[in-house]
């Protein structure tokens, strides 16, 4: 008798039945195992290799802006020791010499993390240039009265030497500069071979993915969620931060190895952002002073006077020059100058607003810019402030000076004066405050003045008298 089951079949066709499905279900997790396992070695492979790359790029770039860092802060105590002994003799001769020692080992320590053959022929070029540069200034640190002799010289040679040192300490800067730049450039070229390594591999796991089916579809989308679309987040934040979006960071927020990558991407990210913060920086700052340099302020003038912008129409510009400057240097050396220069900047920034950009443009050239919708009264009320504030003599090395201050302002009288003229403008005003004593301000009257603002700023130096708006 052949036993039966309920629905009328004969039971061994069940049993039968039931292990095909077994059998069928076992294939179908051993490939669903099979692919799963071949996903999860693919996705560590990704993962791996992402991470490989970071970590050898933001070694390479800790390394290499290091070393950069350390030439050039090596470089510009050398430069400003190099410099005093020109101007002091012997006394500095030790401190040069120990600027220089300190120079050498930087570009000698250099070579062990640069590896690229353009970079490290752009630091053979910057050794040579650093040898050239300061070979004559060697000479004098070694030889006592030679140097105390050359700074007691007041002929034209101190001046030429100090000529020729700015200009191959420029020199060398520019080619430190390129070597940044090359350094940037493979930092780039591993990024971007990094990303055909990641691109070929995804696709290949887009094909595994493609096979699946049902669960497999499933585990391909969880996969997706915890590995394919962070490694994508990585990368989009590697282009957009390519792109110098420099204040982009990664916001993965996991205990794993993706989760570490994102955060040494951060940090390589926080490093490449703060020398690029350093450069600029440098760039749009005077060194001695810490102020706005020229091109940060005409740049910042340009902004205001912007008809789009939401100063037009109430900018004011500040020409102020520090009045018989020039004997202070002679009488007492140009580091009592640098201190001076220096000691005015602080009473300017105190004498202005906080909201006010304050600019050393050159020499003892400073200006000052200011928005207001009453501009002409605040500058004015500015100027009293520096006048009163310099009536107080400046410590300088032991000694009191009195320096005064002629100061020029011009006030934009509608958006289409530019911040050009605003500039030369407060210029003229300022010569002809000069003019009129020294130690003063005067208003620019564009009915007296109008037609000098349009003269070659080496004619303006010739303007001793004029008739003012305002003067005090």
């Amino acid at each position: 008798m052949i036993a039966r089951t309920s629905s009328g079949r004969p039971a061994a066709a069940k049993k039968s039945r039931h292990g095909k499905m077994s059998a069928d279900w076992n294939r179908a997790f051993a490939v669903l195992l099979g692919l799963s396992l071949t996903t999860a070695t693919l996705s560590i492979v990704v993962v791996q290799q992402v991470e490989s790359t970071f970590v050898s790029a933001t070694d390479e770039v800790s390394r290499e802006t290091a070393s950069y860092d350390r030439i050039v802060g090596a470089l510009t105590r050398e430069n400003a020791a190099a410099h005093l002994l020109l101007d002091i003799g012997s006394p500095v001769s030790a401190g040069f010499l120990a600027a220089d020692e300190a120079t050498g080992a930087a570009l000698a320590d250099a070579r062990a993390n640069y590896d690229d053959g353009a970079e490290l022929g752009l630091l053979g070029d910057a050794d040579s240039q650093w040898e050239a540069a300061f070979t004559a200034v060697r000479a004098l640190a070694a030889d006592n009265d030679g140097a105390d002799a050359f700074a007691a010289d007041t002929g034209p040679r101190g001046d030429i030497a100090h000529g020729e040192l700015a200009a191959r300490t420029d020199a060398i800067s520019v080619t430190a500069q390129e070597l940044d730049q090359v350094s940037r450039g493979a930092l780039r070229d591993q990024i971007d071979q990094a990303h055909d390594t990641k691109s070929k591999l995804l696709i290949l796991l887009g094909a595994i993915f493609a096979l699946s089916v049902g669960a497999t579809i499933m585990y391909a989308r969880r996969m997706a969620n915890n590995v394919v679309r962070p490694i994508q987040t990585l990368w989009e934040s590697a282009d957009r931060f390519g792109a110098g979006e420099f204040d982009h960071r990664v916001e993965i927020h996991s205990d794993d190895e993706i989760g570490e990558l994102a955060e040494r991407f951060n940090v390589m990210a926080d490093t490449i952002a703060s020398t690029h913060l350093h450069l600029t920086v440098q760039a749009h700052h005077d060194v001695l002073t810490g102020l706005v340099n020229r091109a940060g302020f005409i740049g910042r003038l340009d902004a205001a006077v912007d008809p789009a912008g939401p100063g037009a129409g109430s900018v004011s510009v500040m020409f102020i020059d520090l009045d018989d400057f020039k004997h202070v240097n002679d009488d007492l050396g140009h580091a009592a100058g640098d201190e001076l220069l220096r000691q005015v900047a602080e009473r300017l920034r105190g004498a202005a607003r906080s909201t006010d950009i304050v600019s050393r443009l050159g020499g003892d050239e400073f200006a000052i810019l200011n928005v207001s919708p009453t501009g002409r009264d605040v500058a004015v009320e500015i100027a009293d402030r520096i006048l009163a504030v310099f009536d107080q003599p400046f410590a300088i090395h032991g000694s009191l000076i009195r320096v005064g201050a002629s100061i020029g302002i011009a006030s934009q009288r509608n958006s289409a004066d530019s911040g050009d003229y605003l500039l030369r403008a407060a210029d003229v005003a300022m010569y002809a405050a000069k003019g009129q004593g020294k130690h003063r301000w005067q208003y620019f009257n564009p009915h007296v003045h109008g037609p000098i603002v349009d003269v070659a700023a080496s004619s303006l130096a010739g303007l001793q008298t004029g008739e003012v708006d305002t003067v005090r």
